[in-house]
């Protein structure tokens, strides 16, 4: 080839590679990252290892937004990271994970960013809304506490919507300490293999080991909440590996809504300590005993179902009070029971024990002291079991899964004061 036209084809490899970089360039400065998105506190994680951990995961996330560019979508719809009220959780693989609350303009945390770390210079991200009922999770873990469940899910946003109220408060008084999450517990519903009953117990955030396959199994808040990858790339956008079996399709929506409904209840139940409540006395001439009667409400299911409990007893006139307008006291009280009001949901039954009482006082010491008020204190146990009603078909091994009762322990407490009425 003559030199001219050797030279001609030169210049023109020099131009198209001159535009190529000069495109990927305008590429690059098209997409301007938000500084706020990726800044945290200076005064976070005072032990060095931690805050050295927190600024690795920054940079990773970093590198991944350059990617999928996720941090202006979340920044505009939820909120930005509170990166000083984080969690660290362990892997499997040797490695750490760091759960990130969202927290926007009202301080509440909508939204939770996991970054798990794949290797050294690589991380998985999921981004995991609080309101989405991750039913792909399991909702029972194994008695050594470590497997990642609906309960951990729930604990996890808990803790960090408590990390962030605590944070925020500091910051409003002006003082330079830090809240730092270095180990949070919360409910856990536990599998015993060789038993027919769950039980409740707690795990902590230092025990749960997370494998890659619990970020798959939960679902993103947003298209761009699977992606990830950071440094090395390590993805995420694909529907990833599953150690679980999917639900049968057959009359899945009636299913699906049964279920969620159980697992709500299930999460949201919740025992009461009732604040004292006033117990008006009419008076009434020669009479120095009285019978008396209270009730509470000990538990509530839903807003359409509760426990509630009752006592009784016997108050007496006394004849030197302290409060001229309390000229009675409990002379005895004795626990009755508990009954259930209102209706459940479809597929969702409970069973309860009428528990142990405790009363604040006994009738001995009642003939000794003048108690203005009382409390009754009881322990008892719910036991919930998932059966699903309606012609749906619904397979075996399924069936003999959700269908295992689950008994979780509970206490409450009553309280009442006797006021005379006039």
């Amino acid at each position: 080839m003559p030199k001219k036209s050797l030279f001609f084809v030169f210049a023109l490899c020099i131009i198209a590679l001159a535009s190529c970089k000069k495109q990927e360039i305008i590429l690059n400065e098209s997409y301007a990252q938000n500084p706020q998105f990726f800044s945290r506190n200076s005064n976070a994680a005072k032990n060095p290892l931690q805050r050295d951990f927190i600024d690795t995961i920054i940079g990773l996330i970093k590198v991944a937004d350059l990617k999928t560019k996720f941090a202006g979508y979340v920044n505009e719809h939820y909120g930005t990271p509170d990166w000083n009220s984080s969690i660290r959780l362990s892997n499997a693989n040797g490695m750490r994970s760091l759960v990130i609350p969202i927290v926007d303009p009202k301080n509440n945390v909508p939204l939770v960013m996991f970054a798990y770390q794949t290797a050294p210079g690589d991380i998985l991200l999921r981004f995991i809304d609080r309101d989405t009922k991750q039913l792909r999770l399991p909702l029972h873990g194994n008695p050594d506490k470590k497997q990642f469940t609906q309960y951990t899910l729930k604990g996890l946003f808990t803790s960090l919507q408590k990390a962030v109220e605590v944070n925020r408060k500091e910051k409003e008084i002006a003082t330079n300490a830090t809240y730092i999450m270095t180990t949070t517990c919360w409910w856990y519903s536990i599998f015993y293999p060789d038993g027919a009953l769950l039980i409740a117990d707690a795990q902590c955030s230092t025990d749960v080991v997370m494998v890659e396959d619990d970020l798959y199994e939960l679902t993103p808040a947003f298209p761009n909440g699977e992606n990830g990858g950071g440094g090395g790339g390590s993805g995420g956008g694909g529907s990833g590996p599953s150690s679980h079996a999917p639900f049968p399709t057959e009359c899945s929506a009636d299913y699906s809504q049964q279920e969620s409904d159980f697992n709500a209840l299930l999460l949201d139940a919740e025992a009461f300590d009732q604040p004292e409540q006033p117990y008006m006395v009419e008076a009434a001439a020669g009479v120095q005993t009285k019978p008396w009667a209270g009730d509470w409400v000990c538990l509530k299911f839903s807003q359409s179902c509760r426990l509630r409990g009752h006592v009784s007893g016997e108050i007496k006139k006394i004849a030197s009070s302290p409060d001229p307008l309390r000229t009675w006291a409990f002379k005895k009280i004795k626990y009755e029971g508990m009954q259930i009001e209102g209706w459940l949901f479809p597929g969702t039954t409970v069973s309860f024990t009428q528990g142990i009482a405790t009363p604040s006082f006994t009738e001995d010491n009642a003939a000794l002291y003048n108690y203005l008020s009382a409390l009754m204190q009881v322990k008892f146990n719910v036991t919930y079991q998932f059966k699903p009603v309606g012609n749906c078909p619904i397979a075996a091994d399924v069936i003999a899964v959700i269908s295992v009762p689950i008994s979780v322990p509970y206490v409450t407490r009553g309280a009442w004061a006797l006021w005379d009425k006039y």
